[in-house]
């Protein structure tokens, strides 16, 4: 498989009882990126498993709900569901990926150096079940 394809108009309102977070950009953000928050700056940035445990999201990660760029403020996700159109798979694990703003299946997550940061879950072919904010980073390279 390959990272999610992501399309901008299937970010949807978050599914009942789940509430969006506002932050700020800090490099331009697409709806439907995984972003990680920059202790440094303050800011959203994006984040792969394959850089530093920030940009593995040591710090906190999160989906974007609509596009920004550096410095305007966005509205974020990190917990709770989130449908992003017929893309997921009921029962599938995702993580963020080593291409900046991706997710992938789990099943992608191949390389020795890269970090297992769970994103969330499939609960059906259009809904995620978001786990950033109740597991977060896990900073565990693969083996």
């Amino acid at each position: 498989m390959a990272n999610l394809i992501i399309t901008a108009a299937n970010i949807i309102v978050p599914v009942a009882n789940t509430g969006a977070i506002v932050g700020a950009a800090g490099v331009t953000i697409t709806a439907g990126d995984m972003v990680y928050l920059d202790t440094l700056t303050t800011t959203w940035k994006l984040a792969k498993c394959n850089g530093t445990d920030a940009e593995a999201g040591d710090d906190g990660l999160a989906v974007a709900l609509n596009d920004a760029v550096v410095g305007q403020p966005f509205s974020y996700l990190n917990t709770g569901n989130l449908d992003f159109g017929a893309i997921v798979a009921a029962g599938s694990v995702y993580v963020v990926s080593n291409t900046a703003g991706a997710i992938m299946p789990i099943a992608d997550l191949v390389t020795s150096t890269w970090r297992f940061s769970p994103v969330g879950y499939g609960t059906d072919t259009d809904t995620m079940a978001l786990l950033c904010s109740t597991i977060g980073a896990t900073g565990v390279a693969i083996l």
